[in-house]
């Protein structure tokens, strides 16, 4: 029965066959485009198989009749060697005069038309051997190239969930149906998860464009594709040219009040010692920037003075004093003087004492 009478008398899987999309080719079941099975190459690479094995089975064969016939030549080139020995012996000086050297010469010859026949027996053995290596050398290189022609076939099978594996159509969940799709069970089915790249987006499988995605503040998509936007105030002290971002140093809306521009970031020259009066003035170690000009800072003491005398202290206190330098001065006490006692009474004497205080920052003026 042909294969697609098979197919009718069983019913059910002429159904089956007509979903695979299977038809006859000569008698034979295939598969439709969507899954060649690569036939003629299987067949051709199973038919390489076999002349392989069987040119691997001559060449054993072949090589154990040369062994075979290598020990016979050798045995009978042993044999000659034997009977030419006996017939020198038998025959002597005398020849064949003597009794017994016409049989020895017979016996040899007889010997020596055997190691003839053992000879070529061995020559035509190793010429089989060597056609026998050469046939199986030839198969093996055959049946390379006629794998390599079905792998090739194969490699042309869709891998849509499924794949061809020795002509029968099997689900390979393993195999990328392409952007936006997944295997599930056998079938490609929409994968509105993957991120089919900038300006792209996955809707029920399919790839459309996304222009609403942001994709830099230089960027912009158009139609489907990232195109440059020289956006001439993009963000804070910063603008657009040919689709990167630059810095831009002088007044910006952006900043901040007293602010400007300086090296990408608004900040106030007024008081920012790295951009002190204008953008990049820095000021020295130990400056601050205070008006826009770069000054050591100012520090003031309160000095205060009390005078003890008998019974009364006076404490006074000055105008405090300004320095730049807050280590010329130490802060603490000074007394000077003392008080007189007389039978334990106080009679007399004073004694001033100065204090400082610690030095406290100004601020800037």
């Amino acid at each position: 029965m042909d294969c697609f009478g098979d197919n009718m008398k069983k019913g059910s899987l002429l159904f089956l066959s007509l979903l695979l999309c299977v038809f006859c080719i000569n008698n034979t079941c295939v598969f439709a485009q969507h899954c060649p099975p690569c036939t003629e190459e299987l067949n051709s690479l199973n038919a390489a198989k076999e002349k392989a094995r069987e040119a691997s089975i001559n060449s054993k064969n072949a090589a154990d009749a040369l062994l075979s016939a290598s020990i016979a030549h050798l045995n009978a080139s042993f044999r000659v060697e034997i009977a030419r020995g006996k017939m020198e012996s038998a025959c002597g000086y005398l020849g064949t005069l003597r009794p017994g050297c016409q049989a020895a010469i017979d016996a040899l010859t007889l010997t020596e038309d055997e190691a003839l026949k053992a000879s070529n027996v061995f020559r035509d053995a190793m010429k089989t051997a060597n056609d026998a290596i050469k046939t199986l050398d030839d198969a093996i290189k055959a049946l390379k190239a006629a794998k390599e022609e079905y792998d090739n076939c194969m490699k042309t099978v869709p891998a849509i969930c499924k794949i061809c594996r020795d002509g029968n159509i099997v689900v390979d969940e393993s195999q990328d149906p392409g952007m936006c799709l997944k295997c599930e069970g056998g079938l490609a089915v929409p994968d509105d998860s993957e991120d089919p790249g900038m300006c792209k987006k996955c809707v029920n499988g399919v790839v459309v464009n996304d222009d609403s995605q942001f994709i830099g503040n230089c960027k912009q998509c158009v139609n489907g594709e990232p195109e440059n936007w020289d956006n001439p105030n993009v963000t804070r002290c910063k603008k657009c040219v040919n689709g990167d971002e630059i810095n831009v140093d002088g007044p910006d809306p952006q900043c901040g009040p007293g602010e400007i521009c300086c090296g990408g970031f608004c900040t106030n020259t007024q008081t920012d010692p790295v951009n002190c009066g204008s953008c990049g003035n820095i000021c020295a170690s130990g400056e601050e920037c205070c008006n826009g000009n770069c000054q050591k800072p100012k520090y003031e003491y309160t000095v205060t003075t009390t005078v003890i005398t008998c019974n009364s202290s006076n404490t006074e206190i000055s105008p405090p004093f300004q320095t730049d330098d807050p280590g010329s001065v130490t802060p603490g006490c000074v007394s000077t003087g003392q008080l007189t006692y007389s039978y334990g009474v106080c009679t007399g004497g004073s004694v001033k004492t100065v204090c400082t205080t610690a030095p406290a920052r100004k601020p800037c003026q």
